[in-house]
């Protein structure tokens, strides 16, 4: 008998562990997703550090490391357009403070 705290769900919904969702696909095959909630905070993370960047508080290129990073810890599950997203991301907060020094 399972108490009041369980309940069982069934697998394609998906197991959350460690701000990943595993969840197994119609052909059985386990899928990694990323939470959303890691992306949302990536991409403020990579706000703060551009912009401290510009003033000169950290050096150039420190959000792009930092980008590297997260990167390759996404490359592990199935994340394909969040990385091609972040990327455009960084590229476009770049572009932003280079057409504004330009003026």
């Amino acid at each position: 008998m399972l108490n009041k705290k369980t309940a069982l769900y069934p697998l394609r919904q998906g197991v959350k562990i460690l701000k990943w969702r595993f969840i197994i696909a119609d052909s059985g095959r386990i899928v990694r997703k990323m939470s959303k909630d890691k992306k949302g905070s990536q991409r403020s993370k990579l706000k703060k550090l551009h912009e401290k960047e510009v003033c000169g508080e950290y050096p150039v290129g420190v959000a792009r490391e930092s980008l590297v990073s997260w990167l390759a810890n996404a490359e592990r599950g199935s994340t394909y357009s969040e990385r091609t997203n972040m990327i455009i991301y960084l590229n476009e907060l770049e572009r932003q403070h280079n057409d504004k020094t330009r003026l």
